[in-house]
Parts: structure tokens; C-alpha cells; sequence
């Protein structure tokens, strides 16, 4: 299975790159670096510079590295930046969040947003430090995620 991690330049997202390789999985990485270092993705995962919200930037990597699967990891959270630049922050987080849920879908896609699915990485101690602890539940989260085989478009 091939995963496209949006933010999987920062340091949560990064321990997904990590964990899904260590689970035999392929990673693509899109991130715009504006939190998020280069050096922290591992040796051979392709790093897209990009904002998530670039929707026919996201539907070409879908095709070219047959994305089986999104996790989104590219919010903005640092709170005394969000009260000093609400409109930033709102487009990152609602815009384009939205943007890519509606390019997932379009691609028939599986699609999650969260932070908790990092907690068996602390537990396995696999080449990184523990994981930071979970940030959130996402309704996203809850639901089990199934890989959609070929390059079906539905819209």
C-alpha cells in the first residue's frame, strides 16, 4: 500500500513516515516546510513540496505514485501564531483540510486526520523517540481505514 502523508515533514508526521515503513508500507510525502525539515523524511520517500490544499497537485501525485490512501498530519497548531494571523490559520486548517478531503473522495480514496495514530510507535521504541502523546480523536480516526485498489475516479 502507498500512503500520502500531508505535513510528513513535521514531527508527527514524520513518525508515520517511519512507522509505515516499518510496517512494510510505501510513504509519499507532500509538506510546504513551513514547520517541517527535509532531513527528518527518510532516505528514498519522495518529499512533494506543497501545500495539501493544492488540489490538482494532490490528484496528480494520486495518479503518478498510485496513492492507495491520505493521512493528513499538515495542520497549523501553534496557538499564539493562530490569535496573531486567524486567517492563515483558518485557510490551513479549514480550507485546505477541506480541499483535500474533497480531492480523497474524488479519487476514491481513504482518508484520515489524526494524531492518534501514532500511539503503538511509543510501545515498539522503533527509530525514533517515543511519540509525542495523542492530540486528537478525530472523527476520522474512529473509522477503519480501507484501501480502494486502482485509480477510480468518482467526481
Amino acid at each position: 500500500m502507498t500512503v500520502l502523508i500531508t505535513g510528513g515533514a513535521g514531527y508527527i508526521g514524520s513518525h508515520m513516515v517511519y512507522a509505515l515503513l516499518d510496517a512494510g508500507e510505501h510513504a509519499v510525502v507532500v509538506d510546504n516546510l513551513s514547520t517541517g525539515f527535509d532531513w527528518d523524511i527518510p532516505k528514498g520517500v519522495p518529499l512533494v513540496i506543497s501545500d495539501s490544499g493544492d488540489q490538482s497537485h494532490i490528484a496528480a501525485l494520486i495518479a503518478e505514485h498510485a496513492i492507495d490512501a491520505i493521512i493528513h498530519f499538515a495542520a497549523s497548531l501553534i496557538v499564539p501564531d493562530s490569535l496573531r494571523d486567524l486567517l492563515r490559520y483558518y485557510r490551513n486548517n479549514t480550507v485546505n483540510s477541506r480541499a483535500l478531503i474533497e480531492t480523497a473522495r474524488c479519487w476514491d480514496r481513504s482518508f484520515g486526520a489524526c494524531n492518534s495514530a501514532l500511539r503503538p510507535m511509543a510501545a515498539r521504541g522503533k527509530r525514533r523517540p517515543a511519540a509525542p502523546p495523542p492530540l486528537a480523536d478525530d472523527l476520522f480516526c474512529r473509522n477503519r481505514w480501507k484501501s480502494t485498489p486502482g485509480a477510480r475516479r468518482s467526481c
